[in-house]
Parts: C-alpha cells; sequence; structure tokens
C-alpha cells in the first residue's frame, strides 16, 4: 500500500474539520459580496458540499485525492485496537475461552486422583491375526457344519476326564418335566457338550507346553489344538445366539416376528 497504509482515522478528521471551516469562511464571504459574486460563491459552494458528501458516503470520509480504502483504515484501527487490548490486558470473552482451551495440562499423579475418564473410551492392545478372524465370523454367522462339529467332538472326547461331560437328568426329574422345559434343557445339554470338548483340546494345548521334553514342542500339533479349541467355542457362541432367538420369539408380538 505505501504510504497510504500510514493515513489514520485522526487525519481524516482533521482533514473534514478544514474542509468544514473553509465552507464557513466562503459563506460569509458570499454575503458581503455582490449579488454577481454570491452567486459565484453559491455555485462553489454547492460544488465543495456534494464533493464532501460523497467522501462521507457509507459513514467512512473517501479521500479520493488520497486514494485511501475504506477497508485499509478498518484493517488498521482492528489492529491496533487488537495490540492496545494485548498491552491493557483487556480480555473478550473469546480471548478468555482461547486461554482456557490452551492451559497446561495436568500432572498424570493429579488426573489419578480425579478417577478415571468416562468419556475415554478404552482400547485394545490385541491385534487378532485377520485370516483367524475371517474364520471365526463364518462360523459365529452360520456355525459349524454338523459332521465337521461331530469330528471335532470324537476327536477330543470327554469320557474318563472329570466333570467334563454334561451332567445326565435322572429319569423321575425328566418325567415330569413340561415340554418347553425338555427343550431348554437340550439346548443346555449340548452347549456343555461342546464346551468339554474345547477344554480338552485346551488342555492337550497347554499339556504339550508343560511336558515339553528336549526335542521342543511339536509347533503344528500346538498350532492344531489352540485353532480346534477356537472352533468349537465359537459353534458354542452361535449355538448360545440360536438358543436365545427360539426363547425370545415365542413372546414377541406376532406382527414383529
Amino acid at each position: 500500500m505505501g504510504k497510504r497504509g500510514h493515513v489514520s482515522s485522526e487525519m481524516l478528521l482533521q482533514e473534514v474539520r478544514r474542509l468544514e471551516r473553509e465552507i464557513k469562511k466562503r459563506r460569509i464571504r458570499a454575503l458581503s459580496s455582490s449579488s454577481e459574486d454570491a452567486s459565484i460563491a453559491s455555485d462553489h459552494e454547492r460544488t465543495e458540499v456534494a464533493t464532501d458528501n460523497g467522501r462521507r458516503q457509507n459513514g467512512e470520509l473517501l479521500l479520493q485525492d488520497k486514494d485511501q480504502d475504506v477497508d485499509d483504515i478498518v484493517i488498521q484501527e482492528s489492529d491496533k485496537l487488537s495490540l492496545q487490548r494485548g498491552q491493557t490486558g483487556y480480555q473478550t470473552q473469546t480471548d478468555k475461552q482461547d486461554n482456557n482451551e490452551q492451559s497446561a495440562p495436568v500432572d498424570m499423579n493429579i488426573l489419578a486422583l480425579f478417577g478415571e475418564d468416562p468419556l475415554q473410551v478404552p482400547t485394545s492392545s490385541v491385534q487378532l491375526q485377520p485370516d483367524l478372524v475371517s474364520r471365526w465370523n463364518n462360523i459365529l454367522s452360520n456355525g459349524l457344519p454338523k459332521e465337521r462339529r461331530d469330528q471335532l467332538l470324537h476327536k477330543y472326547p470327554k469320557e474318563g476326564r472329570g466333570l467334563l461331560n454334561a451332567p445326565i437328568l435322572n429319569p423321575e426329574v425328566v418325567s415330569i418335566m413340561q415340554e418347553p422345559a425338555t427343550k431348554r434343557d437340550a439346548h443346555l445339554k449340548e452347549a456343555q457338550e461342546i464346551t468339554g470338548s474345547a477344554l480338552v483340546a485346551l488342555g492337550h494345548a497347554i499339556s504339550s507346553i508343560l511336558n515339553e521334553d528336549e526335542e521342543g514342542v511339536d509347533r503344528a500339533n500346538l498350532l492344531e489344538n489352540l485353532a480346534d479349541t477356537g472352533k468349537l467355542l465359537a459353534e458354542l457362541h452361535h449355538i448360545q445366539s440360536t438358543s436365545r432367538r427360539a426363547f425370545i420369539t415365542p413372546g414377541l408380538n406376532k406382527e414383529l416376528r
């Protein structure tokens, strides 16, 4: 902007007052002169007033001869106000909010006294292998094929392994059970059978580590036992979801089924 950027509002006001004094003087001279001179002065005065009015448009003096823009003046005055506000310590509501947002972080020991942040979402450091997740998701959604499930149950038998088998109900109890209770017990027994086989598979994996010989653990066999455990648990999860759906559906409104 050059020299034009140094024109302040005070200089503009001084120029306005000077023009007003000049107009008053010319009015006095016009009244005391002849009618012809008065006419000429009056024309000149109207020209000056019109020019002055044109320079006062939009609430700011537009000094065309100095090529000063109103926007430049407003920007300069805004910069002055910001500078004065910083020098005097005056703060607006926005400044106070900015200062609050930029406050120093609280010591972690002090934050521990406040307790856990309820809005902070806990993150898990456990990363599952994508190929494993895709296979588990398929079982969780569709279940294992019956043939494959039976193979796993026979591969990890529960007989002679303590209480891993599902308990058998007394015949007297079964004879007096209602049909809904019988069906529910059948679902629970199936879940226990699968859980027992999963524990056997997991037990094989743990035992192979504890009974490691000089040759070391058979890694392939260990992974096979762990993979089968995951399959059985995913099947158990699917069965539980199916059972919940079967128990809830009869209690729903027929239009919502």
